[in-house]
């Protein structure tokens, strides 16, 4: 069936994965927090366990504040790492970043920048309008496609054409939220 014939329902998204070792390397960084969680409880247990009559050394209310926060970390990490992509559809964009997911109508799209941050990591961002906050322009960045400015490895041949995609796709509905009467400022 050609393309151009079918209804909105009938096109498949497209879907943006991160590379492979970028979820390899969120689960096990996940992994190796959720451990170093556990040690500092558990080593802490068998510690005071062991050295009843010298007394303990370390008490565990004293880890418990440094050991839950990283077990909470490496469970969102190691489970949402995997998920993390950039889900293009006709109506909408779903972003699922490591820590939350944003879905923006394709109507509000108003177009793609990128973003340097820290240590000269490059992102692709979402630019696009809040009705909610009087039309204001937001930004989402996509986590998903976060490079380093040196990113010449044969595992950062990929990132390039998939935030083309991106950009591809949110300049093809910036005619669209124009025509909607959003105009840019």
């Amino acid at each position: 069936m050609n393309r151009e014939n079918m209804t909105t329902s009938q096109i498949a998204p497209i879907i943006l994965r991160p590379l492979r070792a970028t979820v390899i390397a969120y689960i096990v960084s996940g992994i190796a927090l959720i451990a170093l969680g556990l040690v500092l409880v558990f080593g802490v247990l068998s510690l005071n366990f062991s050295m009843v009559a010298a007394g303990p050394v370390v008490s565990l209310p004293f880890t418990l504040p440094f050991a839950i926060p990283l077990v909470a970390v490496g469970l969102v990490l190691a489970l949402r790492g995997p998920r993390m992509a950039a889900i293009l559809s006709d109506d909408s964009a779903e972003i699922r970043n490591t820590f939350s997911t944003r879905v923006i109508p394709r109507k509000r799209v108003v177009g793609s920048d990128v973003v340097v941050g820290f240590y000269g990591t490059i992102s692709p961002v979402i630019v696009w309008r809040d009705p909610s906050r009087k039309g204001r322009k937001n930004r989402t960045t996509v986590v998903t496609f976060l490079t380093p400015a040196i990113a010449s490895s044969p595992l950062g041949a990929e990132l390039p054409a998939m935030t083309q995609q991106l950009n591809d796709w949110c300049s093809g509905h910036t005619a669209h939220a124009a025509a909607d009467g959003e105009h840019d400022d």
